[in-house]
Protein backbone atom coordinates (compact mmCIF):
# COMPACT_ATOMS: atom_id res chain seq x y z
CA UNK A 1 0.00 0.00 0.00
CA UNK A 2 1.26 3.70 -1.16
CA UNK A 3 1.69 6.09 1.36
CA UNK A 4 0.38 8.85 -0.50
CA UNK A 5 -1.90 12.29 0.65
CA UNK A 6 -4.12 12.32 -2.48
CA UNK A 7 -6.05 15.94 -3.10
CA UNK A 8 -9.33 13.72 -2.40
CA UNK A 9 -7.87 13.46 1.27
CA UNK A 10 -7.09 17.21 2.31
CA UNK A 11 -9.99 19.38 3.88
CA UNK A 12 -10.43 22.59 1.62
CA UNK A 13 -12.68 25.53 2.61
CA UNK A 14 -12.91 27.93 5.48
CA UNK A 15 -16.30 26.70 6.02
CA UNK A 16 -15.63 23.02 6.61
CA UNK A 17 -12.38 24.38 8.80
CA UNK A 18 -14.94 26.32 11.21
CA UNK A 19 -17.37 23.28 11.33
CA UNK A 20 -15.10 21.00 12.46
CA UNK A 21 -13.56 23.39 14.67
CA UNK A 22 -17.36 23.99 16.20
CA UNK A 23 -18.53 20.45 16.10
CA UNK A 24 -15.66 17.97 16.67
CA UNK A 25 -14.55 16.29 19.48
CA UNK A 26 -10.96 17.51 20.86
CA UNK A 27 -8.00 14.96 21.64
CA UNK A 28 -5.10 16.55 22.74
CA UNK A 29 -1.61 15.63 22.47
CA UNK A 30 1.66 17.28 23.91
CA UNK A 31 2.15 19.40 20.34
CA UNK A 32 -0.54 18.70 18.92
CA UNK A 33 -4.74 19.02 19.42
CA UNK A 34 -7.06 16.67 17.00
CA UNK A 35 -10.56 17.56 16.38
CA UNK A 36 -12.29 14.97 15.14
CA UNK A 37 -15.85 15.03 13.09
CA UNK A 38 -17.77 12.02 11.70
CA UNK A 39 -17.74 12.04 7.94
CA UNK A 40 -21.81 11.81 7.56
CA UNK A 41 -22.18 15.61 7.86
CA UNK A 42 -19.52 15.76 4.65
CA UNK A 43 -20.84 14.54 0.87
CA UNK A 44 -19.39 11.32 0.58
CA UNK A 45 -15.78 10.88 -0.91
CA UNK A 46 -13.48 8.61 -2.63
CA UNK A 47 -11.51 7.98 0.89
CA UNK A 48 -12.05 7.45 4.51
CA UNK A 49 -10.23 10.04 6.17
CA UNK A 50 -10.40 13.85 5.66
CA UNK A 51 -7.00 15.42 7.17
CA UNK A 52 -6.41 19.00 7.73
CA UNK A 53 -3.48 20.96 9.58
CA UNK A 54 -3.79 24.47 10.86
CA UNK A 55 -0.52 26.22 12.25
CA UNK A 56 -1.72 29.50 14.04
CA UNK A 57 -0.28 33.41 13.44
CA UNK A 58 1.23 33.13 16.93
CA UNK A 59 4.35 31.37 14.90
CA UNK A 60 5.86 34.78 13.47
CA UNK A 61 7.47 33.47 10.69
CA UNK A 62 5.15 32.09 7.67
CA UNK A 63 8.96 30.07 7.03
CA UNK A 64 8.51 28.21 10.36
CA UNK A 65 4.40 28.19 10.23
CA UNK A 66 5.21 26.37 6.75
CA UNK A 67 7.67 24.35 7.90
CA UNK A 68 5.25 23.06 11.04
CA UNK A 69 2.59 22.17 8.73
CA UNK A 70 5.09 20.03 6.32
CA UNK A 71 6.33 18.12 9.23
CA UNK A 72 2.90 17.35 10.23
CA UNK A 73 1.53 16.47 6.87
CA UNK A 74 4.54 13.85 6.48
CA UNK A 75 3.94 12.20 10.05
CA UNK A 76 0.61 11.68 9.00
CA UNK A 77 1.08 10.34 5.69
CA UNK A 78 3.56 7.79 6.84
CA UNK A 79 1.90 6.60 9.91
CA UNK A 80 -1.77 7.16 8.65
CA UNK A 81 -2.36 3.35 8.19
CA UNK A 82 -2.47 3.21 11.80
CA UNK A 83 -5.74 4.61 11.74
CA UNK A 84 -6.95 2.91 8.25
CA UNK A 85 -6.33 -0.58 9.32
CA UNK A 86 -9.20 0.46 11.89
CA UNK A 87 -11.49 1.73 9.53
CA UNK A 88 -11.05 -0.73 6.61
CA UNK A 89 -13.07 -2.92 9.02
CA UNK A 90 -15.95 -0.89 10.45
CA UNK A 91 -16.50 1.12 7.27
CA UNK A 92 -16.95 4.71 8.85
CA UNK A 93 -15.68 8.11 7.67
CA UNK A 94 -13.52 10.59 10.02
CA UNK A 95 -12.38 13.73 8.78
CA UNK A 96 -9.57 14.61 11.12
CA UNK A 97 -7.86 18.05 11.84
CA UNK A 98 -4.33 18.73 13.33
CA UNK A 99 -3.84 22.09 15.27
CA UNK A 100 -0.35 23.10 16.45
CA UNK A 101 -0.35 24.54 20.09
CA UNK A 102 1.50 27.44 21.61
CA UNK A 103 4.96 26.97 22.10
CA UNK A 104 5.47 27.12 25.61
CA UNK A 105 9.22 27.29 28.42
CA UNK A 106 9.32 23.50 27.68
CA UNK A 107 8.50 23.63 24.34
CA UNK A 108 10.10 27.26 23.34
CA UNK A 109 12.24 26.45 19.91
CA UNK A 110 10.37 24.57 16.83
CA UNK A 111 9.75 20.98 16.96
CA UNK A 112 11.44 18.30 15.38
CA UNK A 113 10.51 15.93 13.39
CA UNK A 114 10.76 13.40 15.48
CA UNK A 115 8.59 14.97 18.36
CA UNK A 116 5.81 16.32 15.94
CA UNK A 117 6.07 12.13 13.99
CA UNK A 118 5.64 10.75 18.19
CA UNK A 119 2.76 13.09 19.24
CA UNK A 120 1.12 12.09 15.68
CA UNK A 121 1.35 8.50 16.15
CA UNK A 122 -0.28 8.68 19.46
CA UNK A 123 -3.07 10.38 18.81
CA UNK A 124 -3.98 8.33 15.60
CA UNK A 125 -3.65 5.20 18.44
CA UNK A 126 -5.86 7.29 20.53
CA UNK A 127 -8.11 7.84 17.60
CA UNK A 128 -8.41 4.39 16.32
CA UNK A 129 -9.24 2.84 19.89
CA UNK A 130 -12.34 5.46 20.39
CA UNK A 131 -15.54 3.78 19.56
CA UNK A 132 -17.97 7.38 19.68
CA UNK A 133 -16.61 7.72 15.70
CA UNK A 134 -15.13 4.42 14.59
Amino acid sequence: MRNRLKRSEIIKGKNVFRFIYKNGIRINGELLRCHLVSRTYFSPGVSNILFGVVVQKYIRRSVDRNRIRRLIREAYRINKTILQRKLIHCSSQVALLFVFRKLDSVHSQLPTYIEIEEDVKNLLEKISNLDVYI
